[in-house]
């Protein structure tokens, strides 16, 4: 499918690309993506761009607020080709309406931000590209693992990779003010989803159900869903 970079959440900002071919993955792919897609969130965050996203050809240009956009968008064409597919939460199946997912725009606010200050220094900021923070997450999986997610975002948009100890100390040691202004930034830029679509038991089609929290899950589970979302049409089996 041609994907419109303007029709992402942060509208294509800062990439040099009009237009993407996302391609669903093929069985292949799809294997092995299967055997990575272990370990702790930053594992499965690692997998899911060195596969997911690199799949694409000029997605690692993109912005780290269209990371999650991305990766729902090829991991859901990769699992079904209906809007309305079924999924796993918990003990109970649900069905998932991917035409009333919605993800926020991106607020302008913060792409006119060139600097913050932390403590008595002032921090280059930048919204990085998805290849950029890639880097920085490798970077801190390696030498931090138990680093939490939201630092790693946060350290990805101060430049951590040109001066590493200085940012990565200024960070996890702020304090205050510095805490409030960190803590808005990163609500700005990592939650992009606004809603997560009508979420139904297979017992009730009137909507409600779970909260769920991770979107890039649901549509992992979908993954482990093909078979019953998508069923085989009788045309394409020659019996004997």
């Amino acid at each position: 499918m041609k994907l419109n970079t303007e029709t992402l959440p942060s509208e294509g900002y800062g990439c040099p690309y009009k237009e993407l071919d996302v391609e669903p993955m093929n069985y292949s792919e799809l294997i092995a993506y299967k055997k990575l897609y272990v370990g702790s969130e930053k594992d499965k965050l690692l997998a899911d761009i060195d596969t997911i996203v690199n799949g694409i050809k000029g997605a690692m240009a993109l912005n780290i607020y269209d990371l999650k956009a991305i990766i729902f968008t090829r991991k859901f064409i990769t699992g079904t080709y209906n809007p309305i597919f079924k999924v796993e939460h918990g003990n109970l199946i649900y069905i998932v309406d991917a035409s009333k997912i919605e993800f926020k725009k991106l607020d302008e606010n913060i792409t006119n931000i060139s600097k913050i200050k932390l403590g008595d220094e002032f921090y280059n900021f930048n919204l990085p590209t998805i290849s950029y923070f890639r880097n920085v997450l490798f970077d801190i999986n390696t030498t931090h693992s138990n680093l939490d997610m939201k630092l790693v975002y946060i350290l990805s948009m101060l430049g951590y990779l040109e001066n590493k100890d200085q940012v990565f100390k200024a960070v996890t040691t702020a304090k205050q003010q510095d805490i409030l202004l960190l803590e808005n930034i990163y609500k700005k830029i990592a939650h992009p989803i606004k809603s997560y679509g009508l979420m139904s038991s297979l017992d009730s089609q009137e909507g409600g159900g779970p909260v769920i929290d991770d979107l890039n899950e649901t549509i992992t589970d979908l993954f482990r869903f093909i078979e019953i979302n998508n069923v085989v049409s009788p045309e394409r089996i020659t019996v004997k």
